[in-house]
């Protein structure tokens, strides 16, 4: 979600309307490239929309924001909400404010006596309007604390205020005077920010870990020496990604773009629940795309560790099996088990001797790859699983330390089998030593990303079909079968690239095209496929980047559906 913040318009006697649609007009264009269409924008304007408690004024407010709903964002999905300042304050009722801001919000509420906040929400956050002149005392900025708590929220949440929380010089006064016990609330309560007006412009503040104060200056307010502004607040996973101040400046006539903040990426992530810590860096990846130099560390009781595997990743252990297996099962196109071995013991069978009969012995490790292999690998399988270490920290050996390094991880899909493995392999030993109590598990990995449809290597049925069978199938018009290969290749989403599969069916229909028993159709469209195919692998030699590869993985995915639709009219036939 993005949300437009805006305050302190201060709209009095002498405002211009033409001159403030221009303003209006120029802000607009200094976002529209940051707009997806379809996606929602909030626009939160935080009070003194009119000057001096003047209600007649709001008969011009109406003008200049009928022009906004309906004129100037006409064609973006936008909302507004709004919370008052003293300036909204009409002969001290907020009366005349609600009358307004009913025009514009998708959800009617009133500031009054008895209700001064309301909750509202939005995609995966919630926007808490509150009233910071709800004790009609214009000198000052106040909250109901006693309110906001009668408004719960699961939901990371945006509280939306007029007042400032803190006095930017000695005669400012009018900063929220509980602006102590806001901040213990706050910090208890997931308030990932709080937005507010009444000050000159953004300051860096930051409320416990993760509460961002986010102040914005005057809209059309005469300051001395402050630009006129507005905020440009990026969100998304239920946090605030990127706060941009627009300052406006007359001698460019425009207004200009400031980041004031961006969020840092964070890539070390510990617990002792195995189940949060997935979770966790399964959001953060895919809130980011990627991340560098992951560190993951779980630090647990083995019998907690196990009961979590076994109840979140069940169905995960039987493929991580297939992993470590010896011998590459028919299921995949290679395993880890493959690299594990020398032509004299089993990996595992080596690191049990090493830890349990040499005394001095506290670790032990099993490469998977040498450079040999790295520097002949091209296009053929690497396994991004490098080292397997174990260990122990003393001569106790109660607790087992078990890191693994990846150049390459995939957190969906790959990360569950990992850990998985992890565990079979911890489960080998604690079998064979008997005084293990507790897991420290660390996976490190280069580079972590988030893919949403991936295939972990898993074999493709088209990939183990021969020509011939292939040939049979479509001779014998038996198409939902080839239909199903191709639909399965599609949700596999391979890394490395596997064209046999395809290669055999596009040979099939040039046979079976020849002899006129299909359409011709069928067979230049697999044509156009594995054209597409080598495109992509060219692209994967060049990067491991998902993001950067994304579009020509969208134009193989393509190609491939309009062969099954091509395929479906043949079925129809």
């Amino acid at each position: 979600m993005k949300i437009l913040q805006l305050s302190d318009i201060h709209i009095d006697s002498t405002t211009d309307i033409e001159t403030v649609k221009t303003k209006l007009t120029k802000m607009k264009e200094s976002i529209l490239s940051r707009l997806v269409p379809g996606e929602e924008l909030l626009i939160c304007i935080c009070g003194d929309i009119i000057d001096k408690g003047d209600s007649t004024l709001f008969e011009t407010a109406c003008i200049i924001f009928d022009y906004m709903k309906n004129d100037l964002f006409s064609t973006i999905a936008v909302k507004f909400e709004f919370v008052p300042g003293n300036h909204d304050l009409c002969n001290n009722e907020f009366a005349d404010f609600d009358n307004f801001t009913k025009r514009y919000t998708e959800v009617q509420y009133e500031y009054n006596d008895k209700v001064n906040s309301h909750l509202r929400a939005f995609n995966g956050i919630d926007v808490l309007l509150s009233n910071s002149t709800f004790h009609k005392n214009t000198k000052i900025g106040m909250l109901d604390i006693q309110g906001l708590r009668k408004l719960p929220s699961e939901n990371p949440t945006i509280l939306v205020v007029h007042h400032t929380l803190l006095s930017e010089n000695d005669g400012d006064t009018s900063a929220i005077r509980n602006a102590y016990k806001l901040m213990e609330w706050a910090e208890n309560n997931n308030i990932i920010a709080i937005m507010h007006g009444h000050t000159h412009g953004y300051k860096n503040i930051l409320i416990g870990e993760t509460c961002r104060v986010i102040g914005v200056g005057p809209f059309l307010k005469e300051v001395p020496d402050i630009n006129k502004q507005f905020n440009f607040i990026e969100t998304s996973e239920g946090r605030i990604d990127k706060v941009t101040n627009y300052r406006y400046s007359a001698d460019l006539d425009m207004f200009t773009r400031h980041d004031v903040f961006i969020g840092e990426r964070c890539n070390t992530f510990t617990s002792s629940s195995v189940k949060d810590l997935y979770d966790t860096i399964v959001r953060e990846t895919k809130h980011y795309k990627s991340i560098y130099n992951l560190k993951v560390t779980l630090s647990s009781e083995f019998n907690s560790f196990e009961k979590e595997i076994q109840t979140y990743f069940s169905d995960i252990i039987p493929v991580a099996c297939d992993w470590q297996s010896q011998s590459v099962p028919e299921s995949l196109y290679y395993n880890h088990g493959k690299y594990m071995q020398s032509e004299s013991i089993w990996g595992m069978d080596y690191i049990i001797q090493e830890l349990m009969n040499k005394s001095t012995s506290s670790r032990a490790i099993i490469p998977l790859i040498d450079f040999n292999m790295v520097a002949n690998s091209k296009d053929r399988f690497l396994p991004s699983l490098d080292i397997i270490q174990f260990g122990f920290a003393d001569d106790q050996r109660s607790e087992l330390f078990l890191t693994l390094y990846l150049r390459a991880l995939e957190v969906k899909h790959f990360l569950k089998i990992n850990i998985c493995e992890a565990y079979i392999m911890a489960q080998q030993l604690k079998d064979k030593i008997r005084s293990i109590q507790r897991i420290n598990l660390t996976i490190v990995a280069y580079k972590a990303q988030y893919k949403e449809n991936y295939g972990c290597f898993r074999k493709a049925q088209i990939d183990s079909v021969t020509e011939s069978d292939l040939t049979m199938s479509i001779i014998e018009k038996d198409f939902k079968a080839v239909i199903d290969m191709l639909e399965e290749k599609i949700d596999l989403s391979e890394t490395v690239i596997q064209d046999h599969g395809l290669e055999n069916l596009n040979k099939a229909l040039l046979a079976v095209s020849n002899k006129g028993k299909c359409s011709r159709e069928l067979y230049s469209k697999t044509e156009i496929i594995l054209k597409k195919l080598g495109e992509l692998k060219v692209e994967r030699e060049k990067t491991s980047d998902y993001n950067a590869i994304e579009k020509i993985e969208h134009d193989v995915t393509t190609a491939i559906r309009n062969l099954i639709n091509e395929f479906e009219k043949e079925r129809g036939q």
